[in-house]
C-alpha cells in the first residue's frame, strides 16, 4: 500500500510540475507588447498682454518618450482672434529634441498696447518632423489675457463711415443692414450712417456692372479679406473701406 501511495504521489507531483513548466513556457514564448510610436506634441500656453513692450507665450514642444536619435520638428505661428504684428510677433523655426533634452520651449512675443480688447487667441503649429517620430497634438493654443479694463459702450449713437474706391470703371454699391441702406459711391464721397452703439451691421458689396469685381474690405471689416460680406459691431466711431476694380 505504501508503494501504491508513493506511486500516486509521484504521478501527481509530475502533473503539477508539468503544468508549471507549460505555463512557464507559454510566458517565455509570449510576444512582448511593443511601445506605441514616438510622438511629438506642443502644449498650450498663456500670457497677459502689457500696456507697453512685450510679454511672452511659452509653448513647450516635447516627445512622448526619449528618442534613440535626435528628432527635428518645424513650427510656425498662426493668427486667431489675435493678429500677427498687431498682437504677437509672427515666428517660424525648428527645434531639435534629443535623448538628453526630449522637450524644448519656444517663446512667442506678445505685443503690448493700452487698448481694451478682451481675451484673444493665436496658435503654434508643428510640421515637417525629421527623425524617428510622428506628429501627435500638433496645434498649441496661445491664450492672451488683456490687462486693460473692459469698456462697455453706452446706448448712445455711434457713427459708421463707409468708403469705397476703385478704378474709373470699378465703383459699386454697398448694401447695409439693418435699415436696408445703400451706399452709392458714384460721387466718390464717404457714406456716414448712425446706429445705436452695440448694433450688429452687415455690409454687402454689390458691383454695379458685370465688368466690376469686389477686391476686399479693410478698416473695421478686417479680417474679412476678399469676402464681399463684412459683419461688425458698431462701437463708437468706426470706418469700413471697400475696394472695387474694373476689368
Amino acid at each position: 500500500m505504501r508503494r501504491g501511495v508513493s506511486l500516486l504521489g509521484s504521478v501527481a507531483t509530475s502533473i503539477v510540475l508539468g503544468a508549471a513548466l507549460l505555463s512557464s513556457g507559454q510566458q517565455a514564448g509570449a510576444t512582448p507588447s511593443r511601445p506605441g510610436p514616438l510622438k511629438v506634441s506642443v502644449a498650450d500656453a498663456s500670457a497677459t498682454e502689457v500696456d507697453a513692450g512685450t510679454s511672452a507665450l511659452r509653448f513647450r514642444i516635447r516627445l512622448s518618450a526619449k528618442p534613440r536619435q535626435p528628432v527635428r520638428v518645424a513650427y510656425r505661428t498662426q493668427p486667431g482672434s489675435a493678429s500677427a504684428a498687431e498682437d504677437f510677433v509672427a515666428t517660424t523655426g525648428t527645434v531639435r529634441l534629443t535623448p538628453r533634452r526630449p522637450s524644448r520651449v519656444v517663446t512667442i512675443e506678445v505685443v503690448g498696447d493700452d487698448r481694451s480688447e478682451g481675451p484673444e487667441q493665436m496658435y503654434l503649429s508643428l510640421a515637417r518632423v525629421r527623425g524617428p517620430a510622428q506628429l501627435g497634438d500638433a496645434l498649441g493654443t496661445g491664450q492672451i489675457a488683456d490687462d486693460d479694463p473692459v469698456v462697455t459702450p453706452d446706448a448712445g449713437p455711434a457713427s459708421l463711415t463707409v468708403l469705397t474706391f476703385g478704378s474709373p470703371a470699378g465703383y459699386g454699391l454697398v448694401r447695409i443692414m439693418p435699415g436696408n441702406l445703400v451706399c452709392n459711391n458714384g460721387t466718390r464721397r464717404p457714406c456716414v450712417f448712425t446706429f445705436a452703439a452695440g448694433t450688429e451691421v452687415t455690409l454687402t458689396a454689390d458691383p454695379n456692372n458685370t465688368e466690376t469685381t469686389f477686391t476686399g474690405w479693410s478698416g473695421a471689416c478686417l479680417p474679412a479679406g476678399t469676402n464681399p460680406v463684412c459683419r461688425l459691431t458698431v462701437r463708437g466711431s468706426m470706418g469700413a473701406i471697400g475696394g472695387f476694380a474694373g476689368e
